[in-house]
């Protein structure tokens, strides 16, 4: 087989997603530099923890989506029936996480401001009162 009739064969499987997926960890790495380069060490730091929250906040997702396949492998023919729990279960769940960031947020800028004014060696704990 040519190697231009190939190439479509494997990225419409396996390797399409390979490709995605390092594409998707150069880019992260670019804009990780980017943003530590352009923010400065104390920005950064901020901006690193509130990535690093999104980051187990969409634990959160992946859990309802590996529910959804699961019940969608044993029940095929009930697409529809959980496609509509899936959103339901995802709108409560982000008006949920939603809620609990705006009830958060006067205490995690509170405490990255106060952050910035300590002195080099002090613990965070230190300064956010």
């Amino acid at each position: 087989m040519p190697p231009a009739i190939r190439l479509p064969r494997v990225l419409s499987g396996a390797g399409g997603i390979a490709v995605a997926v390092l594409v998707m960890n150069v880019g992260t790495y670019a804009f990780t530099m980017l943003a530590a380069r352009l923010l400065g060490p104390g920005e950064y730091g901020a901006f690193a923890a509130l990535m690093a929250l999104i980051l187990v906040i969409g634990v959160l997702q992946l859990g309802v989506q590996t529910a959804a396949a699961r019940r969608i492998a044993a029940e095929p023919d009930q697409v529809d029936a959980v496609a509509g729990a899936v959103l339901r279960v995802s709108w409560r769940v982000g008006l949920v996480v939603a809620a609990s960031m705006l009830l958060l947020s006067p205490s995690s800028t509170r405490c990255s401001s106060s952050t910035a004014s300590c002195p080099p060696r002090s613990s965070r704990q230190s300064c956010c009162r």
